[in-house]
């Protein structure tokens, strides 16, 4: 299953990835307010780590945004539409691995049960237990 990892840069978040071992982690995602105040780790430095990870780089595939109107490799590097086309279904998911995730979706709506596709929360709202009532149907 694709997925994503919380990314700061630092020993925490490279532990998440390990324990993350046994799905497929494809993007790191970094939050940067416009006036942070926090100590992070350098962007730049977070670009070569999910470089050395193998993710793709930020350029390829992007329907929206600065690189939207060209295409790139996952390594970033620019190509031809030629190429792109030649060479995406290696990189893109098939329509049958979006098919095997949506069979994995399926709702779940029984009181106190949650879906396998997301992770339980440690608690519920207000420190409530998980399967509290929070709502009685009559």
């Amino acid at each position: 299953m694709n997925s994503a990892v919380l990314w700061t840069g630092g020993k925490d978040s490279a532990l998440a990835l390990h324990r993350s071992a046994d799905l497929c982690v494809r993007e790191l995602v970094t939050f940067v307010p416009p006036d942070a105040q926090f100590q992070a780790h350098d962007l730049e430095l977070m670009g070569f780590q999910a470089r050395a990870l193998g993710l793709p780089h930020r350029r390829f595939n992007r329907a929206i945004g600065a690189y939207s109107g060209a295409r790139f490799d996952p390594e970033g590097r620019m190509i031809s539409e030629e190429e792109w086309n030649r060479r995406k279904d290696e990189w893109l998911p098939s329509p049958a691995d979006r098919e095997f995730v949506q069979s994995l979706m399926h709702p779940v709506t029984e009181l106190g049960k949650i879906a396998n596709w997301v992770a339980p929360p440690p608690r519920g709202v207000n420190g409530q237990p998980f399967e509290f009532e929070y709502v009685r149907k009559n």
